[in-house]
């Protein structure tokens, strides 16, 4: 399965009973993009399905929160997986997003 709607392009499958994550080219365009695709991945490599809004709108927020701890200091990163948060939080069906902090509600970006 593909799941463009992060950071980057990301696959996880399951290749001889082994899970595996196939990333696009493009995570590894800096350190920095790399471990927010990671991150953004990893709550989802577990079980390997079809991803649906509600959970890569969580992926994008724990980038967005935890995502400094984890190495993911590239401001056009930061700013890449908030846009992202944004636009997936609007996607989300009403009754899901109490579960999810508005975009607003996220801490501020250290300047």
């Amino acid at each position: 399965m593909t799941i463009c709607d992060g950071i980057t392009c990301a696959d996880l499958v399951v290749i001889a009973d082994r899970r595996t994550i196939r990333l696009a080219t493009g995570a590894f365009a800096s350190p920095s993009k790399l471990r927010a695709t990671l991150l953004e991945i990893w709550p989802r490599y577990s079980l390997p399905r079809r991803s649906d809004v509600t959970d890569l709108a969580r992926a994008a927020l724990l980038v967005a929160t935890d995502g400094a701890r984890a190495g993911v200091s590239d401001p056009e990163v930061v700013s890449a997986v908030r846009f992202s948060y944004r636009q997936l939080w609007n996607q989300v069906p009403k009754a899901a997003r109490a579960s999810l902090p508005a975009p607003e509600a996220l801490p501020a970006l250290a300047r």
